[in-house]
């Protein structure tokens, strides 16, 4: 944040490191997940928002999709269970889409 202050910026925010305090209401297994994840488990996709995204790959897979196998966003449901026979139509109840791992300063 110091940082960002002295570079002049108006708003920095890092959201991920604070999800895993005491604190937060967020579900313990996606705290787990966070904490035990590396920055190898960070996926770069547009899967899905159509914009390039940060993603963990235990949420992905958590999700029932094969990080390996993820269809580009748009792409229709038959065309992506025909390339990808990894990637279920609907993903478990209850799944966590990943979290940016990266702090990001607005200027």
């Amino acid at each position: 944040m110091r940082a960002a202050r002295t570079l002049g910026c108006d708003l920095a925010y890092m959201g991920t490191r604070f999800i895993a305090t005491h604190e937060s209401m967020a579900d313990p297994r996606y705290k787990d997940m966070l904490v035990a994840s590396s920055a190898d488990d960070i996926v770069l996709t547009r899967a899905f928002t159509g914009l390039q995204t940060n993603m963990l790959r235990p949420s992905i897979v958590a999700a029932g999709l094969d990080p390996d196998s993820l269809p580009e966003r748009g792409a229709s449901r038959s065309a992506r269970t025909s390339t990808s026979e990894h990637v279920k139509a609907d993903p478990p109840a209850g799944a966590t889409f990943g979290a940016s791992a990266t702090r990001r300063l607005v200027s």
